[in-house]
């Protein structure tokens, strides 16, 4: 499979509705994987469809547009015909009002919703890790020394969890810590590390905001100048566990 080819099919991925049993895609999210030209790609491209579905659930009808037209009782007909260039002409206007608020949405700089979507496709995809050790500690010292931020601080329920591995990612070009806990048959928990400042709008609050991002729950919250997400498969009340 081409890198072109591996781009027309993952433009039907959509980590919110993973096509479990779709070889093709399955076969180009691996692709992704070992093409670090073609996971940019994918990164951008995820990100302007959270974008583009962002604007359009913004939009909405003016309150009493229903009564409005209920009140126009005098239908009036055009004498003459519209042309169809009047029409095309109105289509393009509209196409251009949805990509240029599009355009608009992802140039804000870096936006919570973009981040959070980015960091759990890293958790769903499964990328590799830097180090692979159940060694916490040894993970921690590991990122400190290799770009990623060593000084998070982790919750008793956490800390109780034997440690898979760890990476250091980028977000705009900044350091994202991530490790790896090893939670048993419940699979894997990610957790996500970044400066606050990094990501304006972070949820800027010590108490966890528990949200469904795809089919993981997440868990977000500040704490002093760093910001964190936890990112696993399971409800609210079995992620909020590892949090008290």
């Amino acid at each position: 499979m081409t890198r072109e080819q591996a781009q027309q099919i993952l433009l039907r991925f959509r980590p919110e509705r993973p096509d479990a049993g779709d070889l093709e895609l399955e076969t180009a999210l691996g692709l992704a994987k070992q093409d670090p030209e073609l996971s940019a790609w994918l990164e951008r491209e995820l990100a302007f469809q959270c974008s583009v579905r962002g604007s359009l659930r913004s939009i909405e009808p003016p309150s009493d547009l229903r009564s409005r037209i209920l009140a126009q009782q005098v239908i009036r007909r055009p004498r003459f015909g519209l042309s169809p260039g009047w029409f095309a002409a109105a289509a393009s206007l509209l196409f251009l009002a949805v990509i240029w608020s599009s355009w608009a949405l992802w140039h804000r700089p870096n936006i919570f919703a973009a981040y959070r979507q980015r960091m759990v496709r890293e958790a769903v995809l499964n990328y590799r890790m830097d180090i692979l050790t159940n060694d916490l500690p040894s993970i921690r010292d590991y990122l400190a020394h290799h770009g990623g931020l060593g000084d998070y601080v982790l919750s008793r329920g956490l800390q109780q969890l034997p440690g898979a591995g760890g990476a250091v990612r980028k977000w705009r070009n900044e350091p994202v810590t991530m490790v790896c806990f090893n939670a048993g048959r419940a699979g894997d928990l990610y957790l996500f590390v970044v400066n606050r400042n990094v990501v304006p709008g972070f949820p800027a609050t010590p108490t966890p905001q528990l949200e469904q991002v795809g089919k993981l729950m997440t868990a977000s919250w500040v704490l002093g100048n760093e910001a964190y997400l936890l990112a696993g498969v399971g409800d609210a009340s079995y992620l909020g566990s590892f949090l008290k």
